[in-house]
């Protein structure tokens, strides 16, 4: 299990100390995980001196465990590769522009939940009126937000679930939705806008025997990251997986 008190040093180790045993008692597949990029760019923002820092401390881990893994492939034989992904990118807030939930309808017959971003409205009672829920926010909206058509969902494949939610309203960065304003709040940074947000751009690096070296695309789609992942553990990819591969599967050296 994740634990976030371990040091990176010791992350990194334990990780060299799995993939240096014999072939036949090492892992196939071994996952680690810093947060620290992610507390920082939130707590001071993404350009930060401190989440810079955040940065250069992860970037120092890596070097030393892909170092280590270039050793072991080399005295052992052995063909470990190494991807480095991103689960999302990250906005610059401004605390004067927070949105305080606490203005925003809370009619009865309705659960509102918010997530940051967006706020989701869900309709506990039948009778609840929704279209005049909608109509309340787009009046008081003064283009600090815009709800969610159904096309918008459609686009998303927000659809057909019961976390989805009714009614839908979404900001857009240097916003953030807070309960109170939130002003004195350390936030910084925030995520979770629409993927059209150029600053939501995730990063991914792949490097290893099984991949072309220098080799650089456009971009890739994070629902990529596993059909490689299992082309290179030998795994059939099951049949629900929206995803072959797609760009990401063009820099193996046997697609």
């Amino acid at each position: 299990a994740y634990d976030g008190r371990v040091p990176h040093r010791e992350r990194v180790q334990q990780v060299v100390d799995w993939l240096a045993l014999p072939e036949e008692q090492r892992p196939e597949l071994v996952t680690l995980y810093f947060s620290v990029v992610d507390s920082a760019s939130h707590t001071f923002g993404p350009a930060a001196p401190e989440t810079l820092s955040a940065i250069s401390e992860v970037d120092y881990q890596i070097a030393a465990l892909w170092q280590a893994i270039e050793s072991i492939n080399a005295e052992e034989g052995a063909d470990i590769n190494l991807m480095l992904v991103s689960d999302h990118g990250m906005s610059k807030v401004d605390p004067d522009l927070f949105i305080d939930t606490n203005t925003l309808p809370r009619p009865k017959g309705f659960k509102r939940v918010n997530g940051s971003t967006r706020v989701t409205y869900y309709q506990r009672d039948p009778d609840a009126d929704m279209n005049a829920l909608a109509s309340a926010l787009d009046r008081m909206s003064d283009g600090r937000w815009r709800r969610l058509s159904s096309l918008d969902l459609a686009e998303r494949h927000f659809q057909e679930h019961p976390g989805v939610g009714d009614v839908i309203i979404e900001t857009a960065p240097p916003r953030v939705f807070r309960g109170g304003g939130g002003r004195d709040a350390d936030l910084r940074g925030m995520h979770g806008y629409p993927s059209t947000v150029e600053d939501m751009a995730a990063f991914l690096v792949a490097v290893g025997p099984d991949f072309q070296q220098g080799r650089v695309i456009p971009e890739a789609h994070q629902l990529d990251v596993y059909p490689v992942a299992a082309t290179l553990l030998d795994l059939k990819v099951p049949d629900n997986i929206s995803s072959d591969g797609g760009p990401l599967r063009a820099i193996l050296l046997e697609p």
